[in-house]
């Protein structure tokens, strides 16, 4: 991995998880149409950027307290539900694609 390999695969992972970021576009275009002022807002916006990240933030606390029992368990689900070899589901492909292309649609929709 160097420069060259990690701008494309940031701008990769940067586009796919613009569908989490909807929820924080909404939840500003509500505070803009109630007419909060920036005092409130901010930390109404950190307020929900924290409870976004708790799931993460509580595997992280776990995993520095109990550190060989947590990777254990994380190892036997990543064993029991990503491995192995299954077939190609046209089904599954396109449901996300629809998926993709209503995300990228509202996207545009409130950039407008």
């Amino acid at each position: 991995m160097n420069a060259w390999t990690a701008l494309p695969l940031g701008l990769v992972a940067t586009i796919s998880d613009i569908p989490n970021a909807f929820p924080m576009f909404l939840a500003v275009e509500r505070l803009i149409d109630t007419g909060i002022g920036p005092e409130t807002a901010v930390p109404v916006l950190i307020g929900y950027t924290a409870i976004y990240a708790l799931p993460t933030l509580a595997v992280l606390i776990i995993g520095l307290l109990y550190q060989d029992r947590l990777r254990a368990r994380l190892q036997t689900l990543y064993n029991r539900y990503a491995t192995g070899h299954t077939k190609p589901s046209g089904k599954i492909a396109a449901l996300y694609f629809t998926a993709a292309a209503a995300s990228l649609a509202i996207l545009i929709f409130l950039v407008r």
